[in-house]
Order: structure tokens, then sequence, then C-alpha cells
């Protein structure tokens, strides 16, 4: 890369850390960190094996856990191992495995899917040593399980069990649809529907091999609302010319009720895709394109989306800024991009698409391809042709914030996983969605969005959660309430998969608050501060008079009169930069106990702007928290110039060294440092002699990158004094001969 490429690189880098630094997160600006390694339950199945864990199912308190050769059921309330199912494969599966190349790990049968039919019966499937079955079982009692038929699962589970496969299981119609790929080199992905009362059933499915439908898919989730399935993942894409290829996010719907068509029985006739956008605004925004995980679909607040949101994690491809993000998406805006964005067209065979492509097919259509009708079979083949060819709608579905909740920078700690409880209800009476996001180095981070609209982006990094001590992978985050409780009082949990251990761990951790100031700085709507108790508790411990209780959500550092003055435990109490909280109370204001106001000790001043902390200025974690962030935003893109200055400069040094050696003329540092080439007299006669005739040179032949020799004639050797050698090649000066300066 040249010069030039490197400083607009260097400007890009810049200009994209100063555009996300509003809304980054870090360990440092987490209000608590805690290590609980230790705390709660956990379940490790086997104990001795690579248990490739996956949570399949939740119903009621009990968690349906897919593993190696078996299906766990344990008790969320203590969990307890209350059964399980073993299926491993077959000998004769295991042996055709291990012939086609895997190991032995791989040649075992990994739970994938489980779903319950209507009658008490449930479907059971496993990747079977990559050749996928299924088996419908009846419980006829406890532990004991018999197969009513079994049947080749192609297409219903993948046949590697780390593949990012989803399903959606519609009892009612025992139809399965999923989203995996159906052969052994996982080349041929696809989004599949099957009637799973049949044993053998060819379905719907996209098309084989098409990258128009599907390009080396990821999927993450699948849910199934009204009369569509939509399906959440990420592809690779060449939607534009000459730009490589990219990953982007996609949202892929089918219709629930499809049957086909009358030409083509297997394949879907409503198949459409459409974008996702989560981007930091900005003239040159940055985009996080890869779609990694997705919370469940929860209920919006009123002031953002009426209808439901679903919460997603992204990753930026970048390599030079890798980065996470959290985006959150409404149905009604998903609704609306399927329902009214134009499609994007191929424009002949190239990869290039145009956008808004005036079609006949579509003037003369009754129904937009893509939607719902009475019978599918009936479409004419143009619409479904068109489909086909061009699945992919125009429009971006948007983040309902203008910019992402949580963006992490950084190669450790990437998000891997989401969990938001919704509608968390504080003492302020207002409802917070509390979000907890796993990383990729075994932690969990708490956070809390408290925007009020999509313009004003507010959140918080509540806490750190250190879960697995060897830093395995968070592949599953849940959060469980027990069923008909009444959630302000119950003990919620946070459930936690890795892959080969599952961990049940609290909601909050307020007893880490040691005092009222620390306890109101966590900005945690499940904890608050019990002036009787002295001490910061939890919502499963509040009682129903809160008259006691003090807690602070949304100022960004709490009122100093808010804590009752005569605690002992507040005179302890410690701001981040070490200082007492009595250093930043002004002098003329009296401590809450003495005031003249008419407020009682315990009284959680109300008033925002009577804060002696309105202002930043005076605000020390306010202060700290920004001079970190504008710090970090120097110093990253800073040490960047450096190390390219740095590298560029030893990289030519290096260079240089390795041209003299090569042509065997001493370096700059042999001249300096010896005495040979300073003191001869007879070298430095030579050199001076040889110096004079190269004017007479006929060419200067160019010997390096940027030195060159001259090329002696036979008229100047004659005349030069030297007796030199004839020599093929360039004439120089012969080994015998040591040169200090060479003047051109």
């Amino acid at each position: 890369m040249d010069r030039g490429g490197q400083l607009r690189l260097c400007a890009l880098f810049c200009f994209a850390i100063a555009t996300l630094r509003g809304f980054m997160v870090s360990e440092e600006t987490a209000h608590q960190i805690v290590d609980a390694t230790k705390l709660g339950l956990h379940f490790d199945g086997s104990h001795k094996n690579q248990d490739s864990f996956k949570v399949l199912a939740r119903q009621d308190e009990f968690l349906l856990i897919g593993a190696r050769n078996t299906l766990y059921n344990i008790s969320v309330e203590n969990f307890s191992h209350v059964q399980s199912l073993n299926w491993p494969s077959t000998k004769e599966n295991t042996e055709e495995c291990l012939m086609k190349g895997k190991n032995e790990d791989d040649c075992q049968n990994y739970i994938r899917l489980y779903a319950r039919n209507l009658d008490g019966t449930f479907i059971v499937c496993g990747t079977n040593a990559y050749k996928p079955l299924c088996r419908l079982y009846y419980a006829e009692q406890e532990n004991e399980y018999k197969v009513l038929r079994e049947f080749h699962a192609a297409g219903v589970v993948p046949y590697d069990a780390e593949h990012n496969s989803t399903y959606v299981y519609n009892p009612e119609t025992q139809e399965m649809f999923s989203a995996t790929a159906a052969d052994f080199a996982t080349l041929d992905p696809l989004i599949y529907k099957r009637d799973m009362t049949k044993k053998e059933d060819l379905g719907l499915r996209t098309n084989r091999y098409d990258k128009k439908i599907l390009n080396e898919p990821s999927f993450v989730a699948s849910f199934k609302i009204e009369d569509y399935v939509y399906f959440w993942f990420r592809e690779a894409t060449y939607e534009q010319r000459g730009c490589g290829k990219a990953v982007y996010a996609r949202v892929g719907r089918v219709c629930s009720h499809d049957h086909g068509h009358a030409r083509r029985k297997d394949t879907w006739t409503s198949f459409v895709k459409a974008p996702l956008n989560c981007s930091a605004p900005g003239e040159f925004p940055h985009y996080f394109d890869e779609l990694v995980a997705t919370s469940e679909s929860i209920p919006g607040s009123n002031s953002l989306s009426d209808s439901r949101l679903l919460y997603a994690v992204f990753n930026s491809p970048s390599s030079i800024i890798p980065s996470s993000a959290i985006c959150a998406f409404s149905m009604h805006d998903v609704k609306q991009v399927f329902e009214k964005s134009e499609f994007k067209v191929r424009h002949n065979t190239g990869m290039r698409h145009l956008p808004r492509y005036p079609s006949a097919v579509l003037a003369s259509a009754t129904v937009k391809p893509g939607f719902c009708v009475n019978d599918s079979r009936l479409l004419s083949d143009d619409i479904v042709n068109f489909v086909n060819n061009n699945p992919l709608l125009n429009d971006a579905i948007p983040n309902v914030f203008e910019s992402p909740l949580f963006v992490h920078l950084g190669y450790s700690g990437s998000f891997t996983q989401i969990a938001v409880d919704a509608k968390v209800k504080g003492l302020d009476g207002h409802e917070y969605d509390v979000v907890f996001v796993g990383t990729d180095n075994g932690k969990v981070l708490k956070m809390l969005n408290t925007a009020v609209d999509s313009r004003n982006v507010k959140s918080n990094l509540i806490e750190v959660i250190n879960v697995f001590a060897d830093n395995s992978v968070v592949t599953g985050l849940f959060i469980y309430h027990p069923k008909n409780s009444n959630r302000s009082a119950s003990s919620g949990k946070l459930i936690v998969v890795s892959s080969k251990e599952i961990r049940l761990l609290p909601l909050f951790h307020c007893s880490e608050a040691r005092d009222c100031w620390s306890c109101l700085k966590l900005q945690d709507p499940y904890c608050a501060w019990d002036t009787q108790a002295e001490r910061c508790v939890g919502q499963s411990s509040w009682k129903k008079s809160k008259l006691n209780l003090l807690q602070n959500v949304r100022r960004p550092m709490p009122n100093v009169r808010a804590c009752p003055s005569g605690s002992s435990k507040v005179a302890k109490a410690e701001s981040l930069d070490g200082i007492l909280q009595k250093d930043f109370v002004p002098a003329n204001l009296e401590p809450a106990g003495g005031s003249t106001s008419g407020q009682s000790d315990g009284c959680a001043c109300n008033d925002l702007e009577s804060s002696p902390f309105r202002s930043s200025r005076h605000d020390p974690e306010i202060v700290k928290e920004t001079y970190r962030s504008d710090a970090f935003a120097v110093a990253i893109p800073l040490t960047f110039l450096i190390s390219s200055i740095l590298g560029f400069l030893f990289g030519y040094k290096c260079r240089m060294s390795r041209l003299l050696k090569k042509k065997g003329l001493p370096t700059k540092d042999q001249l300096a440092g010896n005495v040979y080439y300073q003191n001869n007299p007879a070298v430095i006669s030579t050199v001076k002699t040889a110096v004079n005739s190269s004017k007479a040179a006929s060419t200067v032949p160019q010997i390096g990158l940027c030195d060159t020799l001259p090329k002696l004639s036979t008229s100047s050797q004659q005349h030069s004094g030297l007796q030199l050698k004839s020599m093929s090649g360039y004439n120089t000066l012969p080994k015998s001969h040591l040169v200090k300066k060479v003047y051109v």
C-alpha cells in the first residue's frame, strides 16, 4: 500500500473511531465487575466428553438440552438432572463416518432438534455420525421411551453438529420449517418445509446450488408470526461488481402454507429476503453486517414502537476495526419492508443488482411475489420465475434507533449471544429493557437501554460478569422467570451456555455494592438501597411498601443528597476515582440530615436540575468516562500512525542493508566503525581515482532501488592510472579494493 493509501486508511480509521465512541462500551466503563465463576448452579453432563450442549426447548421449569448421544431434561429451579434419553449412533454408521475422514468426536450422534406434538409424542433428531436421523418417541413411563418411527433427516438437521442451523415447528400441522445444510460437505444450504407425519416427504425447499437464493449462509434464528415464517441469517454476496466478496445480514420470509408450484412442486414460490441495516451514522457510515445472534421478540415500548422488538448482535467484518454492536428492529418495520419494498433485479447475467428496476411482470401481477395466496399452485410461471431469480428486496430494514445501542471495539470480547429482560419496572415507574450479552471470552455484559425515543440513544454498562473460568465462548443465553409469578417479586434466572457447561445465575448482584453510593451508582433497575437495613437489595427482597428504598436509573451519577448522611457506610463510600463522596458536596450545601428545605433524611430527591452534578464539569465519573473515551479515540489512531511510520522506516533500512550486502558494499555502520576504511591511504586514493574516472562513464546502469554504479569504458580504464582486470557485467572495482564513498 502506498503512503497515500495508508493516510486515507488512517483517516477512515480515525473517523470510524470518532463516530463510534459516543456509544462504545468496555469493561473499564462498567459500574461493577462480578466474579461468578463459582456462583450459582452448573450442569456439565457426563464430565468426560465434549458434550457440545445446545438448549433445544424450554417447557415450564424444565430445559431440554441436546448433547453428545444424549437428550437431557433438567430442572431450572435447582439444575438437577430429571431425565435423559440416550441415543448413540450404530457401529456401522460410526465406521462409515470414520472412513469418510471424520474423527471420533465428529462421528457421534449430537442431538440437535426436539419438538413436542399435541398428543404427547415428541420428535428427536440428531447428526447420527454425519447421517442425520429422526425418531418419533412416546414416553411409556419415567426414563422409558418407545420408538414409534424412524426416518432420514437430511435437510431437517445438519450433518455437522457445529453448523449454524435453526428450525420452527408447528405442532398443529406437524410441519417442520428448518434452515440448515442438506449434504455432507455443507455445500447445499436450504430453507426447508417438511410434513413430519410422513416417513418420506419431498416437502418444499429453496433452489439447489443457487447463490441468488442462499450463498454460504449462517442461520441465526427463526420464528413464525401469523402466516409467515421468518429466518434471520448472514450470507456472502457479490452485489456490487468489482467490490469483491462481502457478508451481509438478511431476513428471509416464506409463507407457511405455500404448496409449491404446479411445475415445480418441491420449490418455494414465496421465498424473499431483505437486508438489515445496523450502522453508525455519519457522512461515511460504519456498517455492522455480520449478524451473529438475536433475542426473542419482546413487547415494544409505546414511545419507540407499538409492535414487538427484536434485539440483534452484529460484528463488523473489517479486520482493521474489529467491532461488535447491538441494534434493535421492530416487527412492524420488517413487515413494512416486505410489503412495500421493490425488488433488486439482476441486470442481464451479471452480478450487479439494479434497485427499483421496472418490470412488466410486477406491473401485471395481482399479488406481489412473496405474499401468501390461497393456492400457490395456481400462480403464473412468470411470477414464480421472477421471485426465484430476484428474491432480494431493495429497501433495508432499519434500526429502531438512529445508532447502535452499544458498540465494542477489539478482538477479544466480541459479542456472541443476547437475551433481553423486557420492561423491568423501576421505582420511578418507568420500564426498562435490561440487555444481557455473551462474549467470546466467557463473560456476560449486563447493559441497560434507557432510550426514550429513536434519536436519544442512552445506555450504560451496569456490570461485567465473569461466568466461565476457562473463558469458553458463550453459545447460548436465556432468561427464565417462573410461570404465573409476579415478575417484580420473582427471582429471575440467567441461563448461560457454553459447549461443555451450563450455568444458572441470578439476574442481579446487588449485594456486591457495599454502600448507598455504590448501589445508586449501578443504575440497575433490579437494585435499590434499603435505608432501614442499610444494604443494596434486589427486587425479590423488596417489600410492598417501597418508601424506604432509594434507586437511581436514569442519572449518570446519583444525587449525593439522596443517600442518608447519617449512615456510617455512606461515609466510607468512594467514587471510582478513589475520592470520598463528601469531597464533591459544595461547601454551601447542607447535608441531607440538616437540610432546611423540609426534606426528610430518607427522601430521594427527584428534582434532577437541583443536583450539584448536573454539569459534567462537577461530576467526577462523567469527567473520567469522557476522558477515557477521548483518550481512547485519540490513542488508537495515533498508535496506528506511529507504528506505520516506524514500520516503514525499519523496513526501508532493512531493505537498503540487504541490497548493500548483496553487492558486497560496506554499510553505513561499517564505514563509521571500521578503522580500515577511515585510515587506509591506499583505499582513499583508490576511491578518489575511481570517482574521477567515473565522470567519463558512458552509461549508468540501474543497480538497486535507488543507487547506481558507473560502468567504466575501455578508454577510461587506460587513462585512469588503474590496472583493472576485465570484468563481465558492470566492470566495477575488484573485491580486493574497498570503497569508502562514491560521488556521482
